[in-house]
């Protein structure tokens, strides 16, 4: 039996750290990834976050963000985790005793992120957060292919060095570009992972505050890796750093 989700989908907000090291516009270093890591590790050492849904909005507290819940989605409990639709063929294969084993491990991972999104046809999305040493990314700025490659291939890296030993990802990049959406300026990007449950197909964007860089996370259904894509930039769109 495979790892919890927590190693699969979790381990991407260390691995988000490569990708944010190429802050304004020029290549980081790997001192500045290993800066972004610590910070996020410290941070679980000060004062815990808190956080809430309200009004249709998702209001966390230390650090200070909000964002609208996107139409066709709902906030996801420990008892949504078999309802997912990636994990569906990965516990068929179980017995029962293996599978409520798992679903006993995994599911208390839904709690470790800032937010879990569940859509009606059971895709993911995911918030988490970590602290940013100075981070920024222009409107309009344009990512060379060389900063592409460096980037991708320390979150490559990361990825399959946290995965476990049994399963480690087959990885490629789709697609990594600044992208506008209105004012709010954000680094998306779009990788596959084919692992033991199946084909994953990732799409996270990370937004940055002088403080903070949050980054927001969706997988679709093995049949359809863009449903519920829209709640994706619907959140973007409503995000606020308070």
């Amino acid at each position: 039996m495979t790892e919890p989700e927590r190693d699969t989908t979790g381990r991407w907000s260390f691995a988000l750290h490569a990708l944010t090291s190429s802050g304004r516009g020029t290549l980081g270093t790997v001192l500045v990834t290993v800066l972004l890591a610590t910070g996020l590790l410290l941070a679980g050492c000060a004062s815990l976050p808190s956080k809430e849904y309200r009004g249709g909005l998702f209001i966390h507290r230390n650090p200070n963000y909000s964002f609208r819940v996107p139409t066709g989605w709902r906030p996801a409990t420990t008892a949504d985790y078999e309802s997912f639709e990636f994990n569906k063929h990965a516990l068929q294969a179980l017995t029962s005793q293996r599978r409520a084993e798992y679903v006993r491990q995994a599911a208390a991972e839904v709690n470790k992120y800032d937010s879990v999104l569940i859509s009606s046809r059971g895709s993911w999305m995911q918030a988490d957060h970590a602290v940013n040493q100075g981070v920024h990314y222009a409107s309009g700025y344009q990512l060379n292919a060389q900063q592409r490659d460096v980037i991708w291939q320390r979150i490559a890296t990361a990825l399959t060095s946290a995965a476990p030993p049994t399963d480690k990802p087959r990885l490629a990049l789709v697609s990594m570009d600044v992208v506008d959406y209105g004012s709010t300026t954000v680094l998306k990007m779009k990788h596959r992972s084919e692992v033991q449950r199946g084909s994953m197909l990732w799409t996270t964007v990370g937004l940055f505050s002088p403080s903070n860089v949050v980054t927001i996370s969706h997988v679709g259904r093995p049949d359809d890796p863009d449903d519920g894509i829209s709640g994706l930039e619907e959140i973007v769109r409503s995000f606020r750093f308070e």
